[in-house]
């Protein structure tokens, strides 16, 4: 579990677009993704480690839930600002008269 932590905080550390960081939630936290699995298969565990593993399972899903989403509002940051600079409309100029 804490490999599959640390490969999904690199994984979403790589990603730069909106549409990347939506495949990565797909892969890792969506119904079919990776931690989800390891979600579901608390059920074979032992009654005694079940609370413990899935304790941690929690705090980990929690943990790349909070990471996802602030990296998404670093992204939308950056792509707003990508966009305002490419637009290059200066606010301080007078406006043009009709």
């Amino acid at each position: 579990m804490e490999e599959l932590s640390a490969e999904a905080a690199a994984a979403l550390a790589t990603t730069q677009t909106t549409a990347e960081s939506e495949a990565w939630y797909h892969e890792y936290l969506g119904r079919k993704g990776r931690m989800t699995a390891v979600l579901r298969g608390l059920g074979q565990l032992s009654p005694e480690q079940r609370p413990q593993v899935g304790k941690r399972a929690n705090e980990i899903k929690q943990v790349l839930e909070q990471a996802l989403a602030e990296h998404q509002e670093q992204i939308a940051a950056d792509e707003m600002a990508r966009v305002l600079a490419a637009e290059g409309i200066d606010v301080t100029m007078p406006g043009r008269r009709p």
